[in-house]
């Protein structure tokens, strides 16, 4: 709550909690992915940013050991009434040695509409540039946007729209396209 309150009175536009950090060093923590394993814990910490009133979001994963442990670890998370939802879409465990879990995007969609259509829902995994994230916003009506991690590392130029060039155009500059922060 204090730094919550410190980051609204530096002038920041809202806060960023990441609760799906893989990295051992936060993990050991309870920190990061850790969070997956203290729901309730990471609800209150929610509840702490969002004192300040700034808007907050979450970046996670599916789920820190098994991918179905998604639907209530998602939903617990929506129901904290956060801005954004950013979903790495692996577990902890996962890393990033499977593919990301496409096929549950329209489940998570839909969970998000019918708790709480008024966040913005972000996927990330596997997307290796602007035209591939735009690709999947349409063939996934509902996502509001991409994040791109490791694709970067390939191709500094990945957020780029003439990378689209194949895509609408105007679906090029509506979406918000971000970089992750995590590298695994």
């Amino acid at each position: 709550a204090a730094l919550s309150q410190h980051c609204a009175e530096l002038g920041y536009d809202g806060i960023d909690i990441n609760m799906g950090c893989p990295d051992q060093s936060a993990v050991k923590g309870g920190g990061g992915a850790g969070m997956i394993r203290t729901p309730e814990l990471a609800y209150e910490i929610i509840v702490a940013a969002k004192t300040s009133g700034l808007p907050v979001s979450v970046k996670t994963r599916l789920g820190y050991t098994y991918v179905d442990e998604w639907r209530d670890w998602l939903g617990g998370l929506l129901r904290q009434d956060i801005a954004v939802l950013t979903i790495h879409l692996r577990t902890k465990k996962e890393m990033s040695k499977v593919a990301a879990h496409y096929e549950l995007v329209s489940d998570i969609i839909a969970l998000r509409d019918d708790i709480a259509p008024h966040t913005l829902l972000t996927i990330n995994g596997d997307i290796e540039n602007r035209a591939a994230g735009l690709d999947l916003v349409q063939k996934y009506p509902g996502i509001d946007g991409i994040m791109i991690g490791r694709g970067v590392f390939h191709d500094p130029f990945c957020f780029e729209a003439s990378a689209s060039a194949s895509t609408n155009t105007e679906n090029t500059t509506s979406m918000p396209i971000a970089a992750s922060d995590e590298t695994r």
